[in-house]
């Protein structure tokens, strides 16, 4: 009887901490990315599941050891759909909600 209701109370914590964790995703939810074409200025064109093409401006970011290899452009055209975001060769990504949050619709 004790550990049934140590379950319970386990039970009701974990639903909980489940219900917040999904309210507090919402605002990170976007459409699925289904591809991306570079730019020479350094930006990509977005394209998502729902239609909405968008324009993420990279130059920002491209700064330190690691990003900074981005300045080539040769490098920097080599990006790719991955994990519902983009990635270069070298391991470089920008996260999700950030790259749809803070592009500018075209």
């Amino acid at each position: 009887m004790m550990t049934f209701w140590l379950t319970g109370i386990y039970w009701r914590r974990a639903k909980k901490l489940l219900l917040l964790s999904l309210l507090n995703r919402g605002d990170m939810l976007q459409p699925e990315l289904l591809s991306v074409s570079p730019k020479d200025d350094y930006k990509l064109l977005l394209l998502y599941e729902n239609g909405e093409k968008k324009i993420f401006d990279v130059s920002p970011y491209i700064s330190g050891v690691w990003y900074g290899e981005l300045k080539d452009l040769e490098t920097f055209k080599k990006v790719r759909v991955a994990n519902h975001s983009v990635e270069w060769e070298g391991g470089q990504d920008i996260a999700p909600h950030e790259l749809y949050n803070n592009s500018i619709s075209v």
